[in-house]
């Protein structure tokens, strides 16, 4: 075994190479491949992915992400994303012109969407023997992670996302995987580091921080420190690179008082500012303890791998020691960035944004790995009964029991869930979602160009996407005070920024907030209430995520609703034109 496998001329470092090496590593990637792309596009985008599509679709008229088109405006969180240009400067933009290539490529379709997605979560589980080679000296460590990987719920979600999630996940591995390489001092090697944080850089900045900042603690380790002055000189073309974004953006713009205020339109923005931002050390922490439950919850990293894990980092014999120490590192310190900077509200969550923690679940599954290939060494029937544990239920990181001691009035077998049978499940059998339900409402009741008012405003990302050349939807702008200021009244035509009450529809999904009840009672008639769960469970996170639509919920509250204007509105008496 080499001393050091990072060495570049270590032949352990190499991908798979032998025969059988291959043809579980093609057999595997083959399993993932149809787990992933099987009934890809049976749900439609929800908010989240939609945010990302609108922008990209709209690269194809206008070459870049603006979220205006002529017609609808994507104005999430009251446009606090567009600058007065209508152009979207709070996200990097690498995902919008990828999924805009595919779009391009096979038209503007949910499959389109995902497509480039999935591939890069299917190119990282490829690269994970090599990236094994590089850390513990051999392959096949990289082999279980792959099949723990592929076999995993979570990890295939996400990567099924029309959403910057498998870049992210893609980048993250190569750029822990390029690093190892800088030893040499290379231009070569280090032109490659410095092109993939950032192109990270530009997928997503704060997990470009964080894999800068996870790198950074590797330097502290013995078998990294000639790493230094490459590293630097990476990091300063990298950040070269990143410049040009910088000074466009300008995101000393926007204050965190801006972000708080503009982040929840119709929610309780009033208990966000009374709580504040949540900046102090003791809610950074908690925020950290919850990103580490989370793994733990959702059975990527359980908390009984630990215990193992930390006494082989803490020896020093073989690679393999060597490889769970700087996993480790690079995990926990990733995740300290996480907690330092995430711009979620810590004080009223209950989950960490595992949104931001989905690139970690690569170096997590090699941590996984090993344990389980050094259980198989101890005892094979353990390890094969850990490994089924592991894939197919929750009951390895014994979320069942605390969420009982909870406080739970089920009985225990209840919470216990079998998420692979699960997916398996979902992505074989037609699911027909609140969107899709909505989408034919739409189509048969509310007549082209007229407007249209959609609560919770988010909802309206997904309808502009598939609808936005037949209805003209209202986006609710804050006209002298938003993001994007006054330019709303001045640019935008009124239909955009009009109150709820002026609109001719209003599309409810769940209970609306007082005050837009007070309208809907006042001027509004309802005339159709579908019996579909108004609350999008289709969404990733495996907390929300729902492998069958809900069927057991009050019809009368929590489900989708269209109620139409009883008074004649600005635009049906002539003030404003169709386009």
């Amino acid at each position: 075994m080499p001393s050091d496998p990072q060495s570049s001329s270590s032949p352990a470092a190499s991908p798979v190479s032998s025969g059988r090496e291959r043809v579980l590593w093609l057999a595997l990637l083959l399993m993932a491949t149809v787990l992933a792309f099987v009934g890809l596009d049976e749900t439609p985008f929800w908010e989240d992915e939609a945010h990302a599509a609108v922008f990209a679709k709209n690269i194809l008229d206008f070459g870049y992400p603006t979220g205006f088109d002529g017609r609808n405006l994507a104005a999430y969180r009251n446009g606090l994303h567009l600058n007065e240009t209508f152009v979207n400067v709070k996200e990097t933009w690498a995902q919008h012109y990828l999924i805009a290539a595919s779009f391009a490529l096979f038209g503007v379709t949910t499959w389109a969407g995902r497509l480039p997605m999935v591939l890069c979560g299917l190119a990282a589980l490829a690269l994970l023997p090599w990236l094994s080679g590089r850390l513990y000296g051999r392959a096949r460590p990289g082999l279980a992670a792959l099949a723990l990987l592929t076999l995993t719920p979570t990890y295939l979600l996400y990567i099924r996302q029309c959403r910057y999630y498998a870049l992210a996940v893609l980048l993250t591995l190569l750029a822990v995987g390029l690093f190892t390489y800088l030893q040499s001092g290379k231009w070569r090697s280090i032109f490659g580091f410095s092109l993939v944080m950032t192109l990270l850089f530009y997928t997503h900045t704060l997990g470009c921080l964080a894999t800068g900042a996870g790198l950074t603690a590797l330097l502290l380790l013995p078998q990294h420190r000639s790493r230094l002055k490459p590293f630097c000189w990476a990091t300063a073309f990298a950040g070269l690179l990143a410049l040009p974004w910088i000074i466009y953006s300008r995101p000393w713009d926007v204050s965190v008082a801006e972000i708080i205020r503009f982040a929840s339109p119709g929610y309780a923005v009033g208990r966000e500012l009374a709580e504040g931002y949540g900046n102090s050390l003791g809610d950074r922490l908690r925020l950290l303890w919850l990103i580490w439950r989370d793994f733990n919850a959702f059975s990527l990293f359980p908390f009984l791998f630990a215990a193992p894990s930390l006494y082989w980092a803490w020896r020093n014999r073989n690679s393999d020691e060597s490889g769970v120490r700087q996993l480790l590192v690079f995990s926990f310190v990733f995740s300290l960035a996480l907690a330092t900077f995430s711009p979620q509200f810590i004080q009223s969550t209950a989950f960490s944004d595992f949104r931001y923690q989905v690139p970690l679940l690569p170096m997590l599954a090699l941590l996984s790995a090993l344990v389980f290939m050094r259980l198989w060494q101890f005892n094979r029937l353990a390890a094969m009964g850990t490994a089924l544990l592991f894939i197919g239920t929750n009951l390895l990181g014994l979320l069942p029991f605390y969420a009982k001691l909870s406080g739970g009035n089920e009985a225990l077998a209840r919470y216990i869930s079998f998420p692979l049978p699960g997916y398996i499940e979902e992505i074989s059998t037609p699911r027909s979602t609140m969107t899709e339900a909505a989408f034919d409402l739409l189509q048969k009741t509310v007549p082209a160009d007229d407007t249209l008012y959609v609560y919770p405003e988010s909802e309206a990302l997904a309808l502009i996407v598939y609808l936005g050349d037949r209805t003209l939807f209202s986006s609710i702008i804050a006209p002298k005070s938003s993001t994007i200021g006054q330019v709303v009244a001045d640019k935008l035509p009124r239909w955009i920024w009009q109150p709820p009450a002026d609109a001719q529809w209003i599309l409810q999904y769940g209970s609306p907030v007082p005050g837009l009840t007070r309208v809907l009672e006042s001027r509004f008639e309802r005339v159709a209430a579908l019996p579909v769960y108004g609350w999008d469970t289709t969404r990733p996170e495996p907390h929300l995520h729902r492998y069958r639509e809900p069927t057991r919920f009050d019809k009368t509250s929590q489900g989708v609703y269209l109620w139409q204007n009883r008074f004649p509105t600005p635009r049906e008496k002539g003030d404003e034109g169709a386009p």
